[in-house]
């Protein structure tokens, strides 16, 4: 359906209507029941009176932002930069509201979202009232300056704004407001029928079909609107199978994002607008992945542009997941059932879990790592990164996601040409490859815009008697090969071996790369680094010759920025940041050891690799005990290895 058809669909011209003869369009709509607000936000709301009152008074905020809006006319649309202004022009702040009236009955936060929606009309849609259709369309696709006609916020703020329409003609006989919004809402219904404004490519496209759907079916006994309602069907179909793995991971590469459209999926399953047999089995699957994400402590795994605050979610909230082992994780065992200890790999999305315990989840040593590039969508540059959890604390982290209320980044620029699409130093940091547990050579981030995508780049997930171990493979900037292992011994170490070469014969400089959360105090000592907390210690060394400490970084700015990390929206804290560098070569290789321990030793003697790492043995001594692991890189990248334990060494 396109702009040629506008007129052949029976509902383009309904934007023409007179206020008199929409009478007669009202009372058609009265005539049928009032459908309950759909549940397509993206993080479940509760409606509860005085938390929806303190937001009238107070004004509303997203994800953790100490920013606010007042939603009481006149209200300023446009602020806090682009992000927070598309979450207010998709009227996002209206969904509490309509919720409360829909599920409480509260006639009042009807009546507030409606002079919030009339704001709206006066401030961004009157003035193509005055347009036929056509014109209307290209005058407000045109328009500079404001994120009113974003193709995100036009799907969400349809089925709010069609909700409010039906709820309004119901309680209040007025025209005027009613009129417009219908009105309005025939116009977001033709921009999103435009093939060139529907975003198919990322989940801008899977919210603006169920946001029209919901519009849709809310008003299909209207001429037209079942052509509507066809259209954001057959969307809605595509984009769940084109935005989930078979595996159920969505393809987006952040648990964030994972969660988000989850979330709206399976509001959109509660509300009747999806029922496919096998789109229910999709949820289910994209529920397990889900559970893989949560990490011991509740917080969702940081990767990709994913904020790490906790997800430790109301007890009603996680009751709207049917997987038990997600309810139990996400409510610290409230409720659910306690998962399995284990690994699952995703190997089609190139995610790697694992969760060892043995009766104490809390406790549980946590692995996940991110070997996938499938698109530019939310990737930082971050092959092969991973995050570690274990004795209830977060050691290794993700940088996290920060806050995209930035300017974009120019075309044709430097960063832009890398994908940076933000133009702040903070965010920048955020996406560099430095800024992860990965290896960086010659100072260049892993490009990410029309770069080669590898896909999955995952070899091996393999979990046996409290140890983890996964193997994965890429080549960067075309000829340089690198092979990633990482052996994780619950509760007692780990081990990551990286093995570079370039097959063009070039050399390079290399640094490994690593991020302790903040509660970690790190300083540089003989032979590597000491880590602590209150309750733990943790030695790390580089057990390869070669490698060379780097000075710790906790919130450096100087020579570049580094050790910095963000747990929620616009927030920008000091983390220590380790690094070991590679003499300039042609080939490198990393074996570094983050072993619990107060003290660490080890021969050079008893540490070395054959140039190719297929060969490896590694030696250490541990608060006393000696232990050796004799490790191999076989033919086809899958790690295999043997732990050695020696004993306690004599006083």
């Amino acid at each position: 359906m396109n702009m040629a058809l506008v007129s052949k669909n029976g509902a383009a011209d309904f934007f023409e209507l007179s206020e008199d003869a929409f009478e007669r369009v009202a009372e058609q709509i009265r005539s049928n029941p009032l459908v309950p607000y759909e549940e397509l936000d993206t993080t479940p709301i509760i409606p509860e009176v005085k938390a929806i009152d303190r937001m009238l008074s107070d004004g509303w905020s997203i994800g953790g932002m100490k920013r606010f809006a007042r939603i009481v006319p006149p209200v300023r649309w446009d602020i806090h930069g682009r992000s927070f202004s598309f979450h207010m022009h998709a009227m996002d702040p209206l969904s509490p509201l309509l919720r409360g009236y829909s599920d409480l009955g509260e006639g009042r936060f009807l009546h507030a979202a409606a002079a919030a929606a009339k704001d709206w009309l006066k401030q961004h849609q009157e003035r193509y009232f005055e347009c036929n259709l056509r014109d209307a369309i290209s005058h407000a696709l045109a328009c500079q300056g404001t994120q009113a006609w974003y193709d995100m916020a036009v799907g969400q703020r349809l089925y709010r704004l069609s909700y409010l329409l039906d709820a309004l003609l119901r309680v209040d006989r007025q025209k005027a407001l009613p009129h417009g919004l219908f009105r309005s809402v025939i116009m977001h219904h033709e921009i999103l029928a435009k093939d060139d404004f529907f975003k198919g490519h990322n989940n801008h496209g899977f919210y603006q079909a169920v946001g029209q759907l919901a519009a849709a079916r809310r008003f299909s006994f209207l001429p037209g609107f079942v052509d509507y309602k066809t259209l954001a069907e057959e969307r809605l179909t595509k984009m769940l199978e084109r935005s989930f793995f078979n595996s159920g991971a969505h393809k987006e590469h952040s648990p964030g994002y994972h969660m988000m459209v989850l979330n709206t999926v399976l509001g959109a399953k509660r509300s009747g607008l999806i029922e496919k047999p096998e789109l229910l089995a999709t949820i289910e699957r994209a529920e397990e992945c889900l559970m893989w994400m949560v990490q011991p402590n509740g917080t969702l795994a940081p990767i990709g542009d994913t904020d790490r605050y906790t997800f430790k979610l109301h007890r009603l909230r996680a009751k709207q997941y049917r997987n038990g082992g997600l309810q139990y994780v996400l409510t610290g065992g409230k409720i659910g059932t306690k998962p399995p200890s284990g690994a699952k790999a995703y190997r089609d999305a190139g995610y790697a879990f694992a969760r060892i315990y043995d009766d104490v989840p809390e406790r549980a040593a946590y692995l996940a790592q991110i070997a996938g590039f499938h698109s530019r969508t939310h990737k930082h540059a971050d092959h092969l990164s991973f995050v570690w959890h274990d004795r209830g604390q977060d050691i290794l982290i993700d940088p996290g996601r920060f806050s995209y209320n930035f300017p974009q980044t120019t075309p044709g620029s430097d960063l832009h040409n890398q994908g940076f699409w933000y133009d702040d130093a903070r965010r920048i940091y955020i996406e560099k490859t430095r800024a992860h547990n990965c290896v960086e050579l010659d100072g260049r981030d892993y490009p990410r815009r029309k770069a080669k995508l590898f896909g999955s780049a995952l070899i091996q997930l393999s979990e046996d008697n409290g140890f983890v171990w996964t193997a994965s493979e890429v080549f960067h900037f075309r000829t340089i090969r690198h092979w990633r292992g990482v052996i994780l011994s619950a509760g007692d170490f780990l081990l990551c071996l990286d093995w570079i070469l370039d097959q063009a014969g070039q050399e390079h400089d290399a640094i490994q790369w690593f991020q302790f959360d903040p509660a970690w105090s790190v300083e540089r000592v003989e032979g590597g680094y000491q880590a602590s907390t209150d309750r733990e210690n943790l030695r790390v060394a580089s057990l390869l010759p070669g490698a060379v400490a780097r000075p710790v970084f906790c919130g450096a700015i100087e020579p570049s920025m580094q050790g910095w990390m963000s747990d929620r929206a616009e927030s920008f804290r000091p983390a220590p940041s380790i690094g070991f560098s590679a003499p300039r070569a042609k080939t490198a290789q990393f074996a570094t050891l983050f072993q619990f321990c107060r003290s660490l030793t080890f021969n050079p003697i008893r540490c070395r690799s054959n140039a190719t790492m297929s060969r490896l043995l590694l030696s250490w001594t541990a608060d006393g005990k000696q232990r050796s692991i004799e490790a191999s890189r076989q033919r086809d990248g899958r790690l295999s290895f043997e732990l050695i334990e020696e004993g306690d060494l004599l006083p």
